[in-house]
């Protein structure tokens, strides 16, 4: 019979993988209160998928608070290192015209299909409506459009436009 490792609040006995996790939980720890190391971004990426199949969408989870606590750690350590490039504006509609099969016309939230036209052609650029207006439409965060920018502050900019 395979040993397990018991931890309180887990019913059924935890796979191999997150047995690991759960018995490195004290030698790891000690590592939130130093900076994220670039060699060590990979293993918190293994470990945060491992918890996310386990504790999934359940903040009742008892390892929930250890998968938030690698998330903050990893973003945190993205927000410093990781920059990403500017945001294209005619890409990200040639993406949407492209995968929803529309053409320009079909996208009234930009405007009519000549401003669309000008859009894709880097003429202009997008308004704080009309990113909005597509958000709600596709399902799209507000960040989308502004990569370099917390995803809640872009959501937050954009929660009060119609």
């Amino acid at each position: 019979m395979p040993t397990t490792t018991k931890m309180p609040g887990i019913k059924n006995n935890p796979s191999p993988e997150l047995a690991k996790a759960i018995k490195a939980w004290p030698s790891i720890a000690p590592l939130f209160d130093t900076p994220v190391r670039k060699k060590d971004v990979n293993a918190l990426y293994a470990a945060v998928d491992v918890l996310v199949d386990h504790v999934g969408d359940d903040e009742n989870h008892p390892l929930a608070g250890f998968l938030d606590a690698l998330s903050d750690r990893l973003e945190a350590y993205e927000n410093e290192h990781v920059e990403l490039p500017d945001v294209d504006q005619a890409a990200i509609i040639r993406y949407l015209l492209d995968e929803h099969g529309l053409t320009q016309s079909e996208l009234p939230e930009i405007g009519t299909q000549s401003v669309v036209s000008e859009t894709l052609a880097g003429k202009r650029e997008l308004n704080t409506r009309q990113i909005a207006a597509l958000c709600k439409r596709f399902h799209l965060s507000p960040a989308v459009f502004f990569p370099n920018m917390h995803t809640e502050a872009a959501e937050d900019i954009f929660a009060n436009v119609a």
